[in-house]
């Protein structure tokens, strides 16, 4: 059986399921600082060197 639900803002373009995850607020402000210190960087880039912090 396909759910043809609509997720409304919990999905994608694409129709995958996109799960919001709750970080703690110096959390976001040392991923945006890490981001903007690093000219030419992406935000996959960035999020995969906190990864190990993730991790933890």
């Amino acid at each position: 059986m396909l759910d043809t639900r609509d997720t409304g803002s919990c999905g994608s373009e694409d129709g995958h399921l996109v799960v919001m995850k709750n970080y703690p607020p110096q959390f976001k402000a040392d991923a945006v600082a890490l981001y903007e210190s690093r000219p030419g960087a992406t935000i996959r880039s960035v999020a995969a060197d906190l990864r190990p912090v993730l991790t933890l």
